[in-house]
């Protein structure tokens, strides 16, 4: 019977003597792209739109009225070096905005860059998963949010100027959409107006958004 004792006869044995001469073929380089683990895939490979890496996942989101300290806080995050992005957002940044706690197409002070990743990204992600999360809720006293926004609902300045009248108009025209119960022919100045944006916006951000961490404005306010 024929036993696995040995190489066949008369056939030599193979060394191994070193490289194996050249072909004339450059060698093939390895996907840059690629991770270790085969997580990261361009969003060409999979299928998705181009500019968004998968897998992205939800944008970080810090949210609350409008004049409860979100354009300071964002200053804050930057000075600690996190990337915080203020009424906008980009791939590894932390969004800080009022506008994002509701669903909306279009978002007044974001920036085309911002809006056309925002859409790339919605397209990228799988059903039903959300854009934003981890959700932070701040909160501000209502006597002071009112007070700002029935001086002027804008960063800076006050409606006595251009720019203060515009960035003031588009702010309640964006908060009139989402918030039925304010009568949109009542002055901007009305106190009725800006106690109820107060109760239904962090109402909008609590129904949106169940699991949110909440955190209130003056207690990080030194004493």
């Amino acid at each position: 019977p024929r036993t696995g004792t040995g190489p066949r006869a008369g056939a030599a044995p193979r060394t191994n003597t070193g490289p194996r001469a050249s072909t004339g073929r450059p060698p093939l380089a390895r996907n840059p792209g690629a991770s270790a683990g085969g997580t990261q895939r361009s969003a060409n490979s999979a299928g998705a739109s181009p500019g968004v890496t998968q897998p992205l996942g939800p944008i970080p989101l810090l949210t609350g009225c409008g004049r409860s300290g979100t354009m300071s806080l964002a200053k804050f995050l930057r000075s600690l070096g996190v990337n915080a992005m203020h009424e906008d957002m980009q791939e590894g940044a932390v969004s800080v905005s009022w506008l994002y706690a509701a669903d909306a197409g279009l978002y007044p002070f974001e920036r085309p860059a911002s809006r056309i990743f925002r859409k790339r990204l919605i397209k990228s992600m799988p059903a039903g998963e959300r854009l934003f999360g981890p959700v932070v809720q701040l909160t501000r006293h209502p006597l002071k949010v009112m007070s700002s926004t029935r001086r002027c609902f804008c960063g800076r300045g006050d409606r006595s100027l251009p720019r203060g009248q515009l960035s003031d108009g588009k702010s309640w025209t964006f908060v009139e959409a989402h918030v039925p119960r304010i009568d949109a022919e009542s002055p901007p100045d009305d106190l009725v107006r800006s106690a109820l944006y107060w109760v239904e916006w962090n109402k909008l951000i609590e129904h949106r958004y169940p699991a949110r961490t909440h955190i209130r404005l003056e207690d990080g306010e030194p004493a």
